[in-house]
């Protein structure tokens, strides 16, 4: 601790010296301020959380912190767009117009350090609320989605048409509405990121509907959803013929029957050849307001062919050990992790009736 100390300690106090020593020395120099201005950029750069997560806007680990330091580090740390190039944004319930604003202003600063960089965003807002400034907030993101790597945005419905324009470089999407969509979803159906021609990896939040927002599908590698209805789920699967794993929760309205795919539809889709990773479960938070109906996981699963499959989960209340046994035999896969969530019949039940498998798990 005491070496500690003393490298830490001015370079003034380092040498006992004589007075006349003393006042030759009329500025006290921190080891750290003689660092030369590209070691100074790599250490703030190591100093941040690894991209693409984002920093605190405040506090500790924020590169504002880095410009309250003393006026060199404020230099570096305003020359070093990468210092800018992530950004975490909520606008949450309760939060007045004129914090809205500090906001604002805060994003645009931040966008406006980050330079040329690539961008790594996330922008959310409350649920089932809208507030006022949206637009602006949409339009001073929109201004740099040529930069975009990885989006996270999670907007009221209304304004999501704002979302447009070329990203060329977008990789990763966090996407959905904040709201549901009451009385939209007869409207043409907006496609937002159909110029986003490196976009493999997409999660879909809640209040997603195939049949409002068009994703592009088909260039898609590594997709997960939550509360999906059958339908939908089958059309992307059918749309998306490059996805290699799938994760999606079904469910559907309180009170509502199955939703299953509208007529004419083929009673087993065209083999899917490239997944190889499938969860197919219940959204369980929907689940939870009461609904005594479950999704119909065989209806999905009767309809798919899945050659290259190597793992799968399914939960048991919404499938039947016949319409597994079909599948697997139909889809002349070899898959090696096989598992059950709430399962109730015995693991015998299961081998009896299916191939073997590497790994087979039963989850109560």
């Amino acid at each position: 601790m005491r070496s500690y100390r003393s490298r830490c300690r001015p370079q003034s106090t380092l040498t006992s010296g004589t007075p006349s020593d003393w006042d030759a020395s009329s500025h006290i120099t921190y080891p750290v301020l003689s660092l030369p201005p590209e070691i100074l950029t790599e250490v703030f750069i190591n100093f941040l959380p690894s991209y693409p997560d984002y920093p605190p806007l405040h506090g500790i680990f924020s590169p504002l912190l880095l410009c309250q330091i003393c006026r060199q580090w404020r230099a570096v740390a305003l020359s070093t767009p990468l210092l800018w190039r992530a950004i975490q944004m909520k606008l949450t319930r309760g939060t007045s117009d004129k914090q809205l604003a500090a906001q604002l202003d805060l994003l645009k600063t931040w966008l406006q350090r980050s330079g040329d960089c690539p961008f790594s965003l996330s922008l959310t807002h409350a649920r089932n609320i809208t507030h006022r400034l949206v637009p602006q907030f949409l339009r001073a993101v929109m201004a740099h989605c040529q930069r975009w790597e990885h989006l996270d945005v999670l907007m009221p419905f209304e304004h999501m048409h704002l979302l447009h324009g070329d990203m060329p470089l977008l990789r990763t999407l966090t996407f959905g509405p904040s709201n549901f969509p009451h009385g939209r979803r007869s409207q043409f159906t907006q496609t937002p990121f159909h110029a986003a021609p490196q976009l493999k990896r997409v999660i879909l939040t809640r209040n997603f509907f195939t049949s409002v927002t068009a994703l592009p599908w088909a260039q898609l590698t590594h997709l997960e959803a939550d509360c999906l209805y059958e339908c939908e789920c089958l059309e992307i699967l059918r749309d998306a013929p490059l996805l290699v794993a799938g994760t999606f929760r079904l469910c559907h309205p309180p009170g509502a029957e199955p939703i299953l795919p509208p007529n004419p539809w083929p009673s087993v889709l065209p083999a899917h050849t490239c997944l190889r990773d499938l969860v197919l479960d219940t959204d369980s938070e929907f689940l939870g307001v009461g609904t005594t109906i479950l999704p119909r996981l065989s209806a999905v699963l009767d309809r798919l062919t899945l050659p290259a499959l190597c793992t799968l989960l399914v939960a048991e209340p919404c499938i039947t050990l016949e319409s597994l046994a079909a599948f697997i035999a139909r889809s002349r896969c070899y898959m090696e992790n096989l598992c059950i969530a709430g399962a109730s019949l015995p693991e015998s039940a299961y081998r009896a009736a299916l191939p073997p498998f590497d790994k087979f798990r039963l989850e109560p």
